[in-house]
């Protein structure tokens, strides 16, 4: 029943876009600028990178977190971020890296 009613205003909706294109146009491209609008003139906090905790640098930091699959071994882990160094270090130039740290439990 449900279903059915979804379809019939689905239908509906479909056959008046297709008869009335340009409206059907304006209408999305006002959708679109009065989202811009709002989420432009929106006081909310937008996300944004902070510095490393202690560092007095003005420049963005992405922090990069990954759990362990299960199963997984420190040892396998280890190999997977010294391969990701290894291209990182090839893509330096670039993505424009400044830098990698990584921190392990294991022990040397």
């Amino acid at each position: 029943r449900v279903i059915a009613w979804t379809r019939e205003r689905y239908v509906r909706a479909l056959a008046w876009v297709l008869h009335h294109r340009i409206e059907a146009t304006l209408l999305a491209a006002l959708v679109m600028f009065l989202s811009y609008q709002s989420y432009t003139q929106s006081t909310l906090s937008r996300p944004s990178y902070q510095p490393p905790l202690g560092s007095s640098s003005t420049s963005s930091t992405m922090w990069l977190y990954f759990d362990l699959p299960s199963g997984g071994t420190m040892e396998q882990a280890e190999a997977f971020f010294g391969d990701f160094e290894q291209f990182e270090m090839a893509a330096h130039a670039l993505a424009d890296f400044t830098g990698l740290r990584k921190r392990t439990l294991l022990k040397p």
